[in-house]
């Protein structure tokens, strides 16, 4: 959504029509050089931040009647807190820089909905604004400076709204510089790449040298066309394709690594490796480990029981870091092209395929600290006989 759509949006021209200092920043508007009165009954100025619902015109009615504040805790004319508005106090991390003291509930008697964000707006800022005004008589949020649109440094080509509606702003931040290596789009790989297309790191390589052929439409995530197939492309074009719609940071490399080539790995900031071959499994970890980059391998052994006619097996995630890495090799198989085991059969289907990528990735925000853990495995395996996930080479973890 444009500036001047935000702006001329009937929702929202209503704030600008009056006078007030408004701003779109991150999928939320706000309402800026609100007066009010602190602990020790001065007149300050603060923030009202509310989360926009969508970024499709027309904006309509808010999702919710609750808002932010940033600045300190405003009070009464009197210095006392003004509780019947606050549903909780700070801080609450919004985004990098943005930290409310408040979170506000509050709507006029006998209205179950504001009708626009403006409503909802001027509604905590004429709460707020009244108190200052006893002490500083004509004290107003209404500055009527210009409306300020601001587009964050983001790598989507639209804004992640998932992350504004559900106010984890904040936690997505701390992915935002990564650099991601993903070595491997086979089933596994090409789940964890849709995966973590929808984070904001900075940088997401593929490297893979195959084709994209009918047998791996039928385990990645989408739908390809017949004619996606006739196209022949690689996996790494096909996959980019993909994604480059959503967002930028795509960087394909059509080619195995090799010894050849291990220097393509060395600027990355975190790798997936989901390779079926144990001697590049073993080249490719080796040259991470004495890199000091941490990574994640992944596999899957699925095999068919001829007498029940159906299939049991296991998948595997394993985290190796410069601080926890010397259990790797013995956690993992890297045999030769002629004994390899574990990528005997080959088996490999889509739910197996997602939920070792989602472990996989879930593994790797825990490790960035967007999922909070108490100890921190490195090594897991879901077993699907007796469904269970078995927890391996643990440390402990400050949740706070």
């Amino acid at each position: 959504m444009s500036a001047s759509q935000i702006a001329l949006d009937p929702s929202v021209s209503p704030l600008l029509d009056q006078g007030y200092e408004v701003a779109v920043l991150n999928g939320h508007l706000l309402v800026l050089n609100v007066p009010y009165v602190d602990a020790a009954q001065a007149v300050r100025r603060g923030t009202l931040v509310c989360n926009l619902g969508t970024t499709t015109p027309p904006l309509g009615p808010p999702p919710h009647h609750q808002a932010w504040f940033i600045g300190e805790i405003p009070c009464f004319a009197s210095g006392q807190p003004m509780e019947a508005i606050i549903s909780q106090r700070g801080p609450i991390h919004l985004w990098s820089g943005f930290t409310a003291s408040a979170y506000f509930s509050n709507k006029p008697h006998g209205t179950s909905q504001f009708a626009t964000y403006a409503d909802k707006l001027m509604h905590y800022a004429e709460l707020i604004e009244a108190q200052a005004g006893v002490i500083e008589p004509g004290v107003t949020s209404k500055t009527r400076k210009c409306f300020t649109f601001s587009e964050s440094s983001s790598v989507f080509k639209y804004q992640d709204m998932a992350s504004v509606r559900a106010s984890i702003m904040a936690v997505t931040d701390k992915l935002r510089s990564e650099k991601i290596g993903l070595v491997g789009l086979g089933g596994t790989g090409s789940y964890i790449l849709d995966l973590i297309a929808k984070t904001p790191v900075e940088e997401i390589h593929l490297f893979d040298g195959d084709k994209f052929e009918t047998h791996n439409a039928f385990r990645a995530p989408g739908a390809a066309s017949t004619g996606d197939l006739d196209r022949q492309l690689s996996k790494v074009e096909y996959f980019a394709e993909r994604y480059v719609p959503m967002r930028n940071g795509i960087v394909s490399h059509n080619c195995r690594i090799t010894t050849d080539n291990l220097c393509l790995l060395s600027d990355l900031d975190f790798v997936f490796v989901a390779v079926d071959s144990g001697p590049s499994r073993r080249l490719i970890c080796e040259y991470l480990q004495s890199s000091g980059i941490p990574f994640i391998d992944v596999g899957m052994d699925l095999q068919m029981n001829q007498d029940s006619i159906g299939l049991h097996g296991m998948f595997r995630v394993t985290l190796s870091t410069p601080e926890q890495h010397q259990h790797f090799f013995d956690c993992v198989p890297t045999f030769d092209e002629q004994g390899e085991d574990l990528y005997r059969s080959n088996i490999q289907v889509a739910d197996m395929n997602m939920c070792n990528a989602a472990h996989a990735v879930i593994c790797w925000k825990q490790y960035r600290h967007f999922y909070l853990e108490h100890k921190r495995s490195h090594h897991r395996v879901y077993t699907l006989f007796d469904q269970r996930l078995h927890l391996d080479v643990t440390t402990e973890r400050d949740a706070a």
